[in-house]
């Protein structure tokens, strides 16, 4: 999937508030060289403690990849990759 089709889906689900759609659109995709698609999934994760458990793989997937450039989604990436250490 190209990187702007990528980024409706990730909207679409976050503007929706369904995190498990969202998850699953995270897990399915590759995001290598998608830098904006991974802002704004790191942006449309809920960062509870309940969400990041129920979405373990997807949780994961997003702390593996490279930290975004933007402050606010550097903060949220930094605060998942703590969430995943407890």
């Amino acid at each position: 999937m190209n990187e702007l089709d990528l980024m409706k889906e990730i909207a679409t689900a976050s503007n929706q508030g369904d995190q498990q759609k969202l998850s699953k659109i995270i897990i399915d995709n590759d995001f290598e060289g998608k830098n904006m698609a991974v802002t704004i999934a790191i942006s449309g994760f809920n960062l509870t403690e309940e969400n990041v458990h129920k979405n373990i793989e997807a949780a994961k997937k997003l702390a593996n990849l490279d930290e975004p450039s933007e402050f606010r989604e550097s903060m949220r990436h930094s605060i998942l990759n703590e969430m995943l250490k407890t």
